[in-house]
């Protein structure tokens, strides 16, 4: 399925998470969960067409229920992520 192989390159690429020696912690940009919500929404809306032409296996039907919460959960930490970087563009332009 197309909705399945999306899913597998945003987990490869921009969904992976990658540990910084010097920071001593995975970092994690805006942007980069903007690209991975951007591909999780891809392949969600591959699996919606998917449904609309009538596939209706009950492991099908999971992926997609699963893929939904994803980038419902996706959507939220993207906005949160922007929130935390704002305050650093503020105390910038206030100085």
């Amino acid at each position: 399925m197309q909705g399945m192989k999306v899913e597998g390159e945003a987990e490869r690429g921009p969904c992976k998470l990658v540990h910084d020696k010097q920071a001593g912690a995975s970092m994690l940009t805006g942007d980069q969960v903007q690209s991975c919500w951007q591909m999780q929404s891809d392949a969600l809306a591959l699996y919606d067409r998917a449904a609309a032409l009538g596939l209706k296996d009950a492991d099908f039907v999971a992926a997609q229920a699963r893929a939904r919460v994803r980038v419902d959960r996706l959507e939220g930490m993207l906005t949160m992520v922007r929130e935390m970087e704002r305050p650093n563009e503020i105390a910038s332009a206030v100085k």
